[in-house]
């Protein structure tokens, strides 16, 4: 008797099953599911959680447990040169950058 597991058959549906873990998420970006959930994270929250800029936006997994169902709760929308902060890389150059500060 096998014991179900959503997280695992909607990985196994989506072919995220795998033994590279990048390569697997890589895959999982460029499916429909996944476009459809960014496009609407941006449509809901329209700014960069970090600058409140409006352009070049990432959405950026806080975790990875639910990948294929994420909730909205794990996404965070950045715009690109946040989304390099986040990661600990470099900000483009050549755009502005500006942070919230209280």
């Amino acid at each position: 008797m096998s014991i179900f597991n959503p997280l695992y058959e909607t990985k196994k549906r989506l072919g995220l099953l795998g033994k590279n873990r990048k390569d697997c998420y890589s895959r999982f970006l460029q499916t429909k599911r996944w476009k459809k959930k960014r496009n609407n994270i941006i449509n809901e929250k329209k700014v960069c959680e970090m600058c409140g800029s409006s352009f070049y936006f990432n959405v950026h997994h806080k975790n990875y447990i639910r990948i294929g169902d994420e909730l909205n709760k794990d996404l965070q929308l950045l715009c690109h040169n946040c989304h390099q902060i986040v990661h600990n890389k470099k900000p483009r150059t050549n755009s502005r950058i500006r942070l919230n500060t209280v």
